[in-house]
């Protein structure tokens, strides 16, 4: 058994279509499509029928519209709406997404922040010093 190859102008005469026929047939099939080993072999990512791991998933790749109708009615009931949280307060709990002023800047929270601790920057991200409007 050969190895296949692609036809070589001028030396092929007779044989050219069934050498290059051969040689494509090794990673596509009859309709032209590439055979999944072909794409598997160029390391491209191939989905398994299970669908997507979420590993394989990017931070951030996945936007809200592209979730299911019930996934995005339950964030909807939970995140907070932008709006003035106040000035920060040691006593006060935080959901994430709390807007609050503290030292004549605004600042928004990424994850919930509890209740009786000192205000740490590294628990919230600094927006400036803006109006007290959105």
């Amino acid at each position: 058994m050969t190895a296949t190859r692609l036809p070589i102008p001028g030396s092929d005469d007779g044989h050219w279509g069934d050498i290059l026929n051969d040689f494509l047939s090794q990673s596509h099939h009859a309709d032209g499509s590439l055979t999944s080993a072909a794409v598997a072999a160029t390391g491209a990512y191939s989905k398994p029928s299970s669908g997507v791991p979420t590993a394989d998933i990017a931070d951030g790749a996945v936007t809200q519209s592209k979730l299911s109708g019930s996934v995005q009615s339950a964030l909807a009931s939970v995140a907070p709406t932008p709006s003035d949280g106040g000035t920060w307060a040691a006593a006060q709990a935080y959901v994430a997404g709390s807007i609050v002023t503290y030292s004549g800047a605004r600042y928004i929270a990424p994850a919930a922040v509890p209740a009786n601790s000192f205000f740490d920057t590294s628990k919230w991200i600094l927006l400036g010093s803006v109006p007290d409007t959105f």
